[in-house]
């Protein structure tokens, strides 16, 4: 899947590397601010493929 942007609130990152899927989940809004923050990293290809499925469909 090429980088692509669209307007949303979404904070996911999908990236497949064989033999990995992974997935970054977070509730940053990727800015300067000084507030805490979290992010989960899976490895776990049905959610990848959930997640590209969607983005796929948003994106194309």
């Amino acid at each position: 899947m090429p980088i692509r942007a669209h307007l949303n609130h979404c904070k996911l990152i999908v990236l497949s590397a064989a033999p990995d899927f992974l997935v970054f989940e977070g509730s940053g809004n990727w800015t300067g601010n000084r507030r805490a923050e979290q992010m989960t990293v899976t490895n776990d290809r049905a959610l990848f493929d959930f997640h590209a499925a969607w983005m796929r469909e948003v994106l194309e």
